[in-house]
């Protein structure tokens, strides 16, 4: 038995869907096309109706310094910013790297935090010492994928809010 397991317990596998075979260059157009830069520090998927942070502080934190960020953020009038869930996170990860830095400008080719709930960790032994983060290093195999991490960890913040 690994220590992840004693610590944590068995993960079950699961099905990730395929990545896009689009071209790098029907990605980047498919960013671009969706992503309204709104001239004041955030950027609005118009598929989604997501408003997502355009620029991330460039400052790595733990999960529970990465929830009090996004909670007193106060962006381009808005005080309703969140921690992305981690789909939120895996779709933008799905356009491809260079795509996204056309769009968010200071992207970091790092892990970012998502979200967590209890509920999404019910395979661990200790849900409240791990949460999910996607990985957006394009020379790394997790890149686009989710993957827990130890809570203490630090890594980036990119805020979202819903606009629907």
């Amino acid at each position: 038995m690994s220590m992840w397991e004693k610590l944590f317990g068995k993960r079950p596998k699961e099905q990730r869907q395929p990545r896009s075979t689009k071209s790098k260059g029907e990605n980047r157009t498919r960013a671009k096309s969706r992503h309204v830069d709104n001239g004041d520090g955030t950027v609005t998927d118009t598929l989604t109706g997501l408003q997502w942070q355009k620029e991330d502080d460039g400052i790595e934190r733990n999960y529970k310094d990465a929830q009090r960020y996004t909670k007193e953020l106060r962006l381009a009038g808005y005080d309703d910013w969140r921690l992305p869930g981690k789909e939120e996170l895996m779709e933008l990860a799905d356009l491809g790297y260079e795509p996204l830095k056309q769009v968010f400008l200071n992207v970091k080719a790092e892990r970012y935090w998502a979200k967590t709930s209890r509920e999404e960790l019910y395979w661990a032994q200790n849900p409240d010492k791990i949460a999910y983060t996607v990985d957006f290093d394009p020379g790394s195999a997790n890149y686009g994928s989710d993957v827990t991490y130890f809570r203490t960890y630090d890594y980036y913040v990119r805020a979202v809010r819903n606009t629907r």
